[in-house]
């Protein structure tokens, strides 16, 4: 991390309530990254990537994003339905962000 990072993390906040409205705004769509990556364990990064953006892209809700997912045979050759469901929750999905605040807690004990 950059110097005096300490100081933006210092008093932080979380508003939970704020955050579950936030990920409600967008649904689904935030776990994009989440099904590409577990798409590409089959079918490459390339291909999973491309499969996504379509779905993504021409859905108009949360919801029809992963009705999209689930009627795309490319998806479901290589995921199951219960999959897609696990893979779209996203109040299950946080990425990297374990990760990263792991990191900055160890370097600015």
């Amino acid at each position: 991390l950059w110097a005096g990072s300490d100081r933006l993390v210092d008093g932080l906040v979380v508003d939970r309530e704020r955050m579950r409205e936030n990920i409600s705004i967008h649904g689904a769509l935030v776990t994009s990254e989440n099904v590409m990556m577990a798409l590409a364990d089959h079918v490459g990064r390339n291909e999973a990537h491309e499969i996504v953006y379509e779905n993504a892209m021409g859905a108009n809700s949360s919801e029809a994003f992963v009705d999209r997912l689930l009627d795309d045979d490319r998806v479901m050759q290589s995921l199951t339905p219960e999959e897609v469901a696990s893979l779209t929750d996203p109040m299950s999905y946080t990425g990297l962000a374990e990760r990263l605040a792991r990191r900055t807690v160890e370097e600015h004990p």
